[in-house]
């Protein structure tokens, strides 16, 4: 959606774009000419906005209460449509009317409501097949519930965190044959929430906080219990069980090549070592309650790789090869991740591959 600034209370004049739908609307009815005027009933704050929605027709997304359109009549060069944006000071809903002088295109939030219904099946049409394709790709140990993972690792990392929303509704209620249970949900739920309390230690917090806000949309049966501050969470010590944890992940990831790491960051280092032990890999990427290490690193590979840092994915495609996964597993989990990458509009010409990784690791 396209949101252009315009003059409080004053009237508007532009041209339709050709895909607007109410453009469409008037052309189809001969109607050669348009104009726009915000009516003096609307509040200071929506008048400053016009809205000119992508969608085909009849769906209009507005947020600016009803609109109105008429049509004078004439011949068809005279003929001019005029649409007329209010705030209806009885509803906040999105309810969208024509008046008698013009077919009805909408009438009730119900209509509007299916409308939406459609976009969202169709929207989850889409990552089905994205789904599909990234699991035909991955070796088999990677299939069963892992594959979501470097989707979904991939999506915020490509700056798609919305469409966690449809990618978690597909996990749930088609991706097995049938709609999960409370638990298996809970479960799916937890594993994504952990992924992002990662990812965000490596694409930072706004993009996730739009991937949590998208989730929270779409998850049903929300109890009690669910909404409380885990205990993990209360009690924790920073100044040495969190930092010995992250030490001994960074050094099972890095091995040797940790000390050249840290050596190269001059005086900074000692603050930079500390966040990585403590906090970076302490806190979030070494516990491994919810994600085992090998998930860990294949979300910390995809949300890396997309950010197009070279040496860091090389050294993270190194992790997953010491966590164990043979040199065509790591290929295949990378074509997994390029398959999510170029869905989201990614260009992938140029990432380092695993046989670029200069260590030689025994399988």
């Amino acid at each position: 959606m396209r949101i252009s600034k315009a003059p409080t209370n004053e009237a508007l004049s532009m041209p339709f774009l050709s895909k607007n739908p109410i453009s469409h609307f008037l052309q189809t009815r001969n109607i050669s000419k348009q104009s726009f005027k915000t009516s003096s009933t609307i509040s200071p704050f929506l008048a400053r906005f016009v809205v000119r929605s992508p969608l085909p027709p009849p769906v209009i997304r507005t947020g600016l209460g009803h609109l109105t359109a008429d049509a004078k009549n004439g011949d068809n060069n005279s003929k001019v449509g005029s649409i007329l944006i209010q705030r209806n000071a009885r509803t906040h809903g999105s309810s969208y009317f024509l008046n008698q002088n013009v077919p009805r295109v909408f009438s009730t939030r119900r209509q509007f409501s299916s409308e939406s219904k459609v976009a969202t099946m169709s929207a989850n049409k889409d990552i089905a097949t994205l789904a599909e394709e990234v699991r035909k790709v991955l070796p088999e140990r990677f299939r069963d519930d892992a594959w979501y993972l470097i989707v979904a690792s991939t999506l915020v990392a490509c700056n798609k965190p919305e469409e966690l929303g449809p990618l978690y509704t597909y996990i749930t209620e088609t991706s097995s044959g049938t709609a999960l249970n409370y638990e298996a949900q809970k479960r799916v739920k937890a594993r994504l929430s952990d992924l992002l309390m990662k990812e965000w230690t490596l694409v930072g917090i706004p993009v996730v906080v739009i991937a949590i806000t998208a989730l929270a949309k779409v998850e049903k049966g929300v109890k009690e219990e669910d909404v409380k501050v885990p205990e993990k969470r209360k009690s924790i010590d920073i100044n040495s069980a969190i930092p010995e944890r992250g030490t001994k992940f960074l050094q099972a990831v890095y091995k040797e090549n940790l000390a050249p790491i840290f050596a190269s960051w001059g005086s900074y280092g000692p603050d930079f070592e500390w966040m990585e032990k403590a906090v970076i890999y302490g806190l979030f990427l070494s516990d491994h309650e919810v994600l085992s290490p090998v998930e860990t690193e294949l979300v910390c590979v995809s949300a890396i790789m997309c950010g197009g840092w070279r040496a860091p994915t090389i050294w993270h495609l190194r992790g997953l090869r010491r966590m164990g996964v043979s040199e065509a597993d790591v290929e295949m989990v990378q074509q997994a991740i390029e398959i999510v990458a170029k869905w989201s509009g990614k260009d992938v010409t140029g990432w380092p591959r695993v046989k670029d990784v200069p260590d030689v690791i025994d399988d």
